[in-house]
């Protein structure tokens, strides 16, 4: 019988474990199983908390009190002035970084840096960088950069704008109930639920390399009570037609419903997933600059009860979000790269970028 999602989560845990000690559980597996799971696998899952690290969620920007405004800390030059400050730890990743709330409204953004691997805080932006001007070298940044021995920091001065974006169709999609924090077993079941998609939508979208049949895959139980994947036409006879065994670490019960279109058994275990904030049924925040040359979001989604990527569409207008970018010439004495975010980005619908 099919494992619990708790007992499939102790299971995927478990092995975490001990892989990452150099041991393995596995015995007698098929070597070819194992490989054909980790193709259709290959490049379809998203970046998961549970196998990579929890990701960083910035601060909100901290508006600058009466007292430091008196002593001129929101100040960077006789005539520039922001309004709130976000401060940023070594290896932060922020593709959106909070702009003012109404226009003319400035947000700084202080970077800590590491001089040694080096890698500006824009590479990682999502809005689409163009359009620069008006930058200057050699200036100063008011409070905000000061060199180890107390002096101000020279920096360079980049102006960029933001060209807009495109968006994919399921930003549209109702949005979820506000999330709750997932314990460590509800985040190892995001992962199951996850793994057991993506195994589902690459088998959907590629299929199998060994052979160009167009059989229809089903969920097959052993005399063992082990579940496999099997092209309807694979027989003892012709075995050149797809199998997967290695099953174990998915969710047996949504698999079967997705290879078989229960529907009743779909939404199940999709509204579950919506109710904890993942997904297809949840918004999508993906987008890409109008240069890309992707026309479909990697993530799939269900729209108007189909399972499939989401289309990339551009929104039309002007983008009146601004960036002005300090850099440092010497990292080492000032390991900081400051960046002014100004103006409410371009709004998608009635949210912002």
């Amino acid at each position: 019988m099919p494992l619990s999602d708790a007992q499939l989560s102790a299971v995927l845990e478990a092995k975490r474990i001990l892989a990452n000690v150099g041991l393995t559980t596995e015995t007698n597996v098929d070597d070819r199983d194992f490989q054909e799971i980790t193709r259709v696998l290959d490049g379809a899952l998203p970046s998961l908390p549970a196998a990579s690290g929890y990701p960083y969620f910035p601060p909100a920007a901290r508006v600058f009190t009466a007292e430091e405004i008196r002593y001129g800390l929101d100040c960077i030059n006789r005539q520039t002035y922001v309004h709130a400050l976000v401060e940023h730890p070594a290896g932060a990743i922020v593709e959106y970084p909070e702009t003012g709330a109404a226009k003319g409204v400035a947000v700084v953004h202080r970077f800590r840096i590491d001089p040694s691997r080096f890698s500006s805080p824009k590479e990682s932006f999502q809005y689409s960088l163009g359009d620069s001007h008006g930058g200057e070298p050699n200036v100063h940044c008011g409070s905000l950069l000061f060199a180890v021995h107390g002096t101000p920091a020279y920096c360079s001065h980049e102006k960029w704008t933001c060209k807009g974006l495109k968006y994919c169709s399921a930003s549209s999609l109702p949005p979820s109930p506000a999330s709750p924090d997932l314990d460590s077993l509800a985040e190892a079941q995001k992962e199951i639920f996850f793994k057991t998609l993506a195994l589902y939508c690459t088998l959907a979208e590629k299929g199998s390399p060994r052979s160009l049949c167009k059989g229809k895959l089903v969920l097959r139980v052993d005399e063992y009570g082990r579940s496999f994947i099997q092209c309807e036409h694979r027989k003892k006879e012709d075995k050149a037609h797809l199998i997967l065994r290695t099953l174990d670490e998915f969710d047996i019960p949504y698999l079967r419903a997705l290879l078989e279109n229960d529907v009743l058994g779909i939404d199940k275990h999709e509204e579950l997933a919506r109710q904890f904030g993942y997904g297809p049924r949840v918004p999508c925040s993906f987008s890409a600059t109008p240069s890309a040359q992707k026309e479909l979001c990697p993530h799939w989604h269900r729209q108007s009860g189909k399972l499939a990527r989401g289309v990339l569409e551009r929104v039309k207008g002007n983008c009146p979000a601004t960036f002005d970018i300090y850099t440092p010439y010497n990292l080492s004495d000032c390991p900081y790269v400051v960046v002014i975010c100004r103006n409410p980005p371009l709004a998608l619908g009635t949210s912002s970028h």
